[in-house]
Formats: C-alpha cells, structure tokens, sequence
C-alpha cells in the first residue's frame, strides 16, 4: 500500500470526532481571530453508512459555545482554526443563519446533519465542490429520513431569509399626520416576525412614539404602524434597516462554517409630502345686494381651509374687515374689468390694502373676528375708523361698497402664525361682497289752495330730493345682479269724507276714493301736478273736485337698487285740499241688461246717479209682470217691489256717477215687463225718480218656437217577469205554439249537446233591455230562468 494511500484511509478514519454534553446558545458578538474547538456531544452527529471514518452533524464547538458544521468534504479536520471571514451576505446565508440558532438547542443527530448538509450543499468550497457534488445523493440516501428533513428545513430557512421591507403611508389628519406601515418580507414578500427593523424618517417628520426621525421595532404578521407628525412642508423619505444573520467561514485544516455577527440590511423606502402648515380661506356673503344708507351693515363671514387640509387644534386666527365705500358706478366698473383691484399672487395683506389706498379708495368701517375652528360663520358687524365702538352708518353718498377680509400672519400670535402658510385675502369687488347704498328721496309739497268748491280744477307743486344726479340713466349691472333704475314716480289723489288723519292711506270704501293717479319721472326737481300741466308722457292731468270732501295728494316711488321706496303722508296737511259743497241737481238714467229674453230667464235693471247724491241715498227698483201692451203698464203683478239697493263708493265711475244695479228677476209671462226706478235720500225723501214706459225700461219677455214633434218610436218586445202567468196564457194560443215548441226543442238540443251554461242566463237577461226577442225565444228563455224551473 503506497503511503498517500494511507494518508487518505488516515483521514478517513480520523473522521468527525463528537463531544458529550449540554452546549449553551451561542451569541451574536466579536468574533476570535482563532481557537480551538471541542468536541461536539455525540447526539448532534451521526456516521454516514457506506462511507467509512465520515460523520454528518456538528464537527466542533467553539470556546464561545458554537456549533460549527464542516464545508470542505473529505479533509480531515483539525480541532483549532486559524481565522474567520464573513461568507457573502446572500439568500442562502440568510437562511442558514436562521437555522443554526434556532436548531443548535435540540440535540437531535438528525436534523444536525441535516443542518450540516445544507451547509456543504450551499456554501461547500470550491476546492472541495466536485467531491461533495459526487457524494451527495449517496449520502441524502444512506441517511434514513435525512432527505425530508433537508427539504423541510431548508424551505424554512428561505422563508425566515429576509428579502426586503415593504413600507407604505397613511394619512390620519390631511398630511399634517399620518402613519407609515412597514412589513419585513421574504423573497415570496410574505411577512417575517420578529426581525428587528429600524424605519427612519429624512425630511420635515418626526415619529409620535419618541419624537424621533428613527425608530426601532420588531417586525409582525402584519404590518407595523408607526405614527408620525408633520414637523413642516415638504417631502419625507423613509430607509429601513432590518437585522439579518451572517456566516463565518473558519480557515482550518478543514475549513468549518460557524454563525457570524448580526448585520443591518438597508432598504430604500418611499417618498411622500407632509404639510404641518393650513392655508384658511375666507368665504363672505353681505346679506342683501342692496343697503339702507343709515343703517349698521354687516358681513358673513366663514373661514374655511385648502380643500385636502385641515385646522389645527387650538389655533386662533385673528381676522381683520375693511368696508370701503363711495364707489360710483363708473369707478366699479373701471376697477372691476381692468382687475386693478384684484389680489396679486403672493402679495400679502399689507401690501394690499396700501395699493387700494394708493388708488384713491376709502376705508369707512373695520371689523374684527377671531377664529378657532374651520367653517365657523360669523355675522361681523362693521365699526368706525379708528376702532370706535359705535356701529358704522353708511351715509347717503355712500354709492356702491365693497368688504375686504384679511388674515395677515405677521398679525398673529407666535403659536398660531406657525401653523398658517401664508396670508389670506378676499379682495375688494368680489360680487358676493358687494352691495348698493340706497339713498332716501326727501318729498316737499303745497296744494295751490287748501279749500274750494265742488267743480274747482285742484293743483300740487311737489319738491324732490334724494335722488342721485344720474338717476333713471343706470342700466343696471349683471355681474353684481343690481337692477336698473326705476324711472318713474307716481302722484295719486284720494278723496275722503273727512279730514285725513293717517300716514297710510286707508283701503277704500264709502268715505275713501282713489281719484286717479299720474306718472312723473323720478328725478330731482319741481313736478307741477293739474291745472293741465303735462305727466311724464305729455298728457294734461286736470282733476277736477267732483263732491265735498278732502282731496290729498300722495306722491310714491317704489324704490330700486340705488333709492329707497317712498311715499308721502296722507296726511299731510299740506297736502290736502277741503271741498266745499255747492247747490246740485240729482240725476236718474236707466236701462235694462236685456232687451228681450226667454220665459224663466234673469235679467235686472241698470241706474246711473248723477250730480247731488248725499251720504246714505239709495235706489229703490219696481218691476211689473208681463203684459200684452203698453196700455197694460203697471197693471200686472209686482215681480220685484220697491227693492233697495244702497249707494256706495264702489259704485263711483271715473266721472263721478254711481252706477246700481237691481236684482234679478224672471218670469214665464209673455209680454213685456216695465220697470221703475228711484233715488232717496237718507231721510226718505226722493231725490230723482222716473215714470214708467221710459225708454229703455222694459224688456220683452219672448217665448222660444215649438219644438217639432219627436219621430214614432217602434214598441219594444219582450217579456217582464211579472207577467208570466199571462204570457204563458197567450203562449198557449194556436198560433205560437209552433214556435214554443221549436224553442223547446232547441234548448234540449242545446242540453244533450253540453253546450248550454248557467251563465246564459245573464246573457239572455242581461242583453233584453237593449234586443228585441221573439215572443218564442223569449219563452224558451224564461223557461230556462230558475223562477220557472222545478225542483
């Protein structure tokens, strides 16, 4: 035998020497430089068979108390090592590092040499590769069980292997805060309890847990939520790292693997913004697009946030209001279309409001509102320059106006100013902040004589004021939705029975009457009422006392978007007239609504009064049944007697007439019916009466033409159920009795056929009203009814 011959069995024989014993756990630290090993307790190893002076398990152990498995098949080992190098931080090693911890307390020779397959399988030197890649499938053989155990470990090694990190974000409060979700996957990105992981943040966040940009935790199932808060704006990033094992290659006569120190594996994570700071946003509204000049005005106000942001809690803004007012027309639309006062970018509130200054705008009133929370609305009242405490009072030039809102954040305090982004502005000439001082119209008078006689032409000079220079000349404004101006003014005259003595003129009735009414334009200036003195359309308006009494003028203008509604008082003594009665006839003309009518139809009598007609007179109507002609007059019985009928003031015509009209009456008398009529006073004395046979007091009562006489109907046949007994007599003579018979012997027919139905009988008796039957047929049904059939 040659001596390398025998150098070889030597080794072979020398084979894996196993040590007795309880090892402890070996832990993660500085590693010797070199050492010796001892041997291993014999149940962490077993002989390969077949394979002579070759064991499979755990070659040594460390001073340290490590396992160590041999990855140089068939060199004889040497119990020392010189030095250890850290393997390629790979998959496999990963997995492997999983392993040998967690298995190196059970003593179980099985899953060691196991164990210390996989450890030749994956990380054999390549000195030594061919020989183990020889070996292998004869060693996975020869080892009852060892090849289940092999594959099952090693599945749970790669699925203990960590791969990577999967990390996403949430946001809980706009992005101001939110949590980010981190996972430790293996290299299927399923979850790896129980690894160590640190997640830092780099950028403007903090975590909530410690107040820290970086935070350490042990990994879950699920995925780990670490809370974090905004601690400015901009972008976050996140980097993981999570704590892997490693393996030690020990340089020796055979080389040995053994478990290294713990590294931290770094991951890029993802990017997001954050944003601690809101941005408010003003929201106003005036609560009308027009204003009383004279009254206190005030502004809605809500302050809101960016839409994605939300308010921080506790924080107090402190808003400022400025009214500027005294805009004509021409100055809004000039400033509105050229946008000189629209809020630039990134101007702030000071700016601002010094450029609507430098533009020659006014600020008439200020108001303050402090905000603790978003969409909060307030109903700010404005105040006088200067922060007086009295309400601001538009005055009556104040024209058109416009509100502008601020929050400045150089105004805030230090705890509030740091959570606002910039300034918020809502500029001057937003249409929902806009309104129109309606100014109020001053109406002066005189009637030209405050007492004449009934028939005297009355007269009114009227003085106006109030209006604005151009009024009846604005057209209008669509944007802001103000209406053009009312161009015309009305002066009407009332007639009352008595002095007046309210501001309102009173619903009309007996003793108030609405004279007429005239239309003036409404401008500033003298209006020349009467006396044929020319309206606005260039009519003469002449009104003329028709009756005793007051007569007030009133002039009205029912208001726009630039003036106030205004009426002047009725009573105004200066604008009324006393009307003395003077000596007057009374009056009577008649006629009837209908010149003829047919027998049984209405028709009635119509009076006009005229001239002298006291308070309380009345009229009183007779109507005369028909007669043949008009030498009969009066002489038929009275259809309507004596019938009073009051005069009142809704009788009154333009022209100063009453008309009253009677009852209705009718009759079936042919002929011609005659009235008459009559005027009292309220004493019962006649004031004006007729005879009869006037023209136009009768009407002619004709009767219509004969209706033609209606076509012979034919009579109907049939038979009632009531006279049965005596049809069944009639039936019995001669002559029908074939056709009973026939009838008879149809129904039976009819019967053996199956085709007869108790609903027949509805038919037959539900279709006889409106059918002619023959006597037979007729018969045969009634036969055929259950009145007439026995039981």
């Amino acid at each position: 035998m040659s001596l390398r011959i025998i150098v070889q069995l030597f080794a072979m024989i020398m084979g894996v020497l196993l040590c007795a014993g309880v090892i402890k756990m070996p832990q993660a630290g500085a590693q010797t430089e070199g050492g010796n090993l001892e041997k291993p307790p014999t149940n962490v190893t077993m002989s390969v068979p077949g394979y002579a002076g070759y064991s499979l398990g755990v070659i040594g152990v460390t001073a340290a108390g490590q396992f160590v498995y041999c990855h140089e098949w068939g060199i004889a080992e040497e119990w020392k090592f010189t030095s250890a190098t850290q393997l390629p931080d790979t998959a496999q090693a990963r997995a492997m590092g999983y392993l040998l911890p967690k298995y190196q307390p059970l003593h179980d020779s099985l899953t060691h040499a196991a164990l210390a397959y996989l450890v030749h399988d994956h990380f054999e030197l390549q000195s030594s590769r061919h020989l183990w890649d020889k070996a292998k499938d004869a060693v996975l053989k020869a080892i009852p069980g060892l090849s289940d155990k092999v594959k099952s470990l090693w599945e749970e090694g790669l699925a203990n292997a960590v791969a990577d990190t999967q990390v996403s974000v949430e946001y809980l409060q706009s992005k101001r805060r939110g949590q980010v979700l981190v996972r430790v996957v293996n290299a299927k990105g399923e979850a790896i309890e129980n690894v160590p992981v640190t997640v830092e943040l780099h950028g403007p966040a903090q975590f909530d847990t410690n107040s820290s940009t970086s935070i350490t935790v042990m990994s879950k199932a699920g995925p780990v939520s670490l809370n974090w808060t905004a601690t400015g704006d901009g972008e976050v990033s996140t980097s993981q790292s999570a704590t892997v094992p490693t393996l030690d290659d020990m340089e020796s006569a055979q080389n040995f693997v053994r478990l290294g120190e713990s590294k931290q594996a770094r991951y890029e994570g993802i990017r997001f913004s954050v944003k601690k700071t809101f941005q408010p946003q003003l929201s106003t509204a005036v609560d009308s697009r027009v204003h009383e000049a004279g009254k206190p005005t005030n502004d809605s106000l809500t302050v809101g946030v960016k839409t994605g942001e939300d308010w921080e809690g506790g924080v107090v803004l402190s808003v400022e209001g400025y009214l500027f007012t005294g805009l004509t027309h021409d100055r809004l639309t000039e400033l509105s279309e050229s946008s000189q006062a629209a809020v630039k970018n990134d101007e702030t509130a000071v700016q601002y409001l010094k450029r609507l200054e430098n533009l020659g705008l006014r600020v008439a009133g200020t108001s303050h509102v402090d905000v603790s929370g978003k969409d909060q609305t307030f109903e700010a009242l404005a105040y006088d320059v200067g922060g007086s405490a009295n309400p601001l009072l538009v005055d009556e030039e104040g024209k058109f106006a416009s509100w502008v809102w601020v929050i400045d954040k150089a105004k805030q305090s230090p705890d509030a100013a740091q959570w606002i982004e910039h300034d918020a502005i809502s500029g001057l000439l937003e249409v929902s902040e806009s309104f129109s001082t309606r100014r109020h119209v001053i109406v002066d008078s005189t009637v030209t004589e405050h007492s004449a006689q009934v028939g005297a032409q009355l007269t009114d000079r009227i003085t106006v004021s109030g209006f604005p220079d151009d009024h009846g000349k604005f057209l209008g404004n669509e944007k802001f939705g103000w209406k053009p101006d009312e161009k015309y003014a009305t002066v009407s005259v009332y007639w009352s029975l008595n002095k007046p003595d309210k501001v309102q003129v009173p619903a009309e009735d007996n003793e108030h009457k609405l004279i007429g009414s005239w239309t003036y334009k409404a401008v500033n200036g003298v209006i020349a009422v009467g006396g044929g003195r020319p309206d606005a359309f260039g009519h003469e308006v002449r009104i003329n006392a028709q009756k005793h009494g007051y007569y007030a003028f009133v002039y009205s203008f029912a208001g726009d978007d630039r003036v106030m509604p205004a009426t002047s008082a009725w009573n105004d003594e200066w604008e009324y007239t006393r009307v003395i009665d003077a000596q007057e006839k009374t009056l009577i003309t008649t006629h009837v609504s209908d010149e003829s009518v047919e027998p049984g139809s209405n028709f009635n009598d119509i009076a006009r009064v005229e001239g002298h007609v006291p308070e309380g007179s009345y009229v009183t109507f007779s109507a005369y049944d028909a007669v043949a002609n008009n030498s009969q007059m009066g002489m038929g019985p009275e259809l309507l007697h004596e019938s009073r009928v009051a005069i009142n003031d809704s009788m009154r015509q333009n022209d100063g007439s009453f008309i009253v009209t009677s009852p209705k009456v009718h009759t079936q008398v042919s002929g011609t019916v005659f009235w008459k009529a009559t005027v009292w006073d309220a004493s019962g004395q006649i004031l004006a009466s007729h005879g009869l046979g006037v023209e136009g007091e009768d009407t002619t009562i004709v009767p219509p033409p004969p209706i033609p006489p209606d076509k012979p109907q034919l009579s109907r046949t049939g038979a009632d159920l009531n006279i049965l007994p005596t049809v069944t007599v009639i039936m019995g003579i001669v002559a029908f009795l074939a056709l009973a018979l026939r009838a008879i012997t149809m129904v039976i027919m009819d019967n053996k056929s199956g085709q007869h139905r108790s609903g027949s009988r509805n038919h037959v008796w539900g279709n006889r009203q409106g059918s002619s039957y023959s006597r037979g047929a007729m018969r045969s049904a009634q036969q055929n009814h259950p009145r007439h059939r026995k039981s």
